[in-house]
């Protein structure tokens, strides 16, 4: 995979505010953080960016947030009033969300409400947000795939442990429709925005896409193997059962890490790699000498 790869990926995890759904409207639209990133220096310093930029090849990456958005909700364009958070009718409320399948109902609200509404809504936000990007570790800044995975994989986490509260793990990506998460529709995003780049994207076709070169789009894949049910059905024992279980599920897992290695963990729709032990131990593998080991070791601690 060429380094543009990871960089567009990078853009798609970051290219909304991480902590989108608490902003009001005069800060919902920005970027994160992924400017201030050492990896990406080379487009900062040739001013690229996918939601500004004109050139072919980083307006095609653009795409990315809108097929996200509309894989994750429905075509709302229409519905311009946002739902904004500890405001109107919500003033003691945060937000409504609703589980996709069930249609249950909770209000999102955070453990710092009253302290968030108190102070300038987004200097505090913004504030939080340099937080995060000071907790990625000195070790990882520099390694471009290190960042990726880091972002990925501890980001929502150390989301979570900044304000003290794990609801942020259910931090709505719309305010019109607040209804999915912010780390699904960013995770996608991403897998997107790597697609739309293609994996041998270099600065030079950035700078002038050739003009006889077709520009890279996803493509959707389904993987299955069998038999499955053979083989559980055939299990006598009760540790049959399990090691049978236990082998599919382990070969499945070796089939995901492998691709995620190259393409990234973020091109599995389903199963998702997100806090999966198996992915999380090879992972500390890969990078061992790097010390979020011991940041994924805290997370593997509290999650499982």
């Amino acid at each position: 995979m060429s380094e543009e790869y990871w960089r567009a990926k990078i853009w798609g995890l970051l290219h909304d505010p991480v902590l989108k759904a608490l902003h009001s409207n005069s800060g919902r639209g920005k970027n994160s953080f992924w400017s201030e990133l050492e990896v990406m220096k080379p487009w900062v310093e040739k001013g690229w960016n996918p939601e500004e930029s004109p050139g072919k090849a980083l307006k095609h990456i653009k795409l990315a947030d809108y097929i996200a958005s509309a894989s994750d909700r429905g075509a709302i364009g229409s519905v311009s009033a946002s739902i904004n958070y500890g405001q109107g009718n919500n003033a003691g409320q945060g937000l409504e969300i609703s589980h996709l399948l069930s249609g249950a109902k909770r209000n999102f609200i955070i453990k710092q409400h009253s302290e968030m509404l108190a102070a300038n809504r987004k200097n505090y936000l913004e504030f939080k947000e340099q937080k995060l990007l000071e907790a990625i570790p000195a070790e990882v800044r520099t390694d471009l795939k290190g960042v990726f995975w880091w972002l990925w994989r501890c980001l929502p986490a150390a989301t979570c442990q900044e304000f003290d509260d794990e609801s942020l793990m259910l931090m709505p990506a719309e305010t019109r429709l607040p209804d999915s998460s912010i780390w699904s529709h960013a995770s996608i995003t991403a897998a997107l925005a790597g697609a739309l780049a293609g994996y041998d994207l270099t600065m030079a076709e950035i700078e002038h896409w050739p003009a006889n070169k077709t520009l890279s789009h996803p493509y959707l894949a389904s993987f299955t193997f069998t038999p499955v049910q053979e083989l559980i059905k055939a299990s006598r024992k009760m540790r049959d059962f399990w090691a049978g279980s236990w082998l599919l599920h382990y070969l499945s897992a070796k089939v995901c890490w492998e691709v995620s290695k190259k393409y990234g963990p973020d091109c599995f729709l389903y199963p998702s790699l997100y806090q999966q032990p198996l992915i999380d131990h090879w992972l500390l593998q890969e990078f061992s000498n790097f010390k979020f080991d011991q940041w994924i070791k805290n997370l593997i601690l509290i999650n499982y």
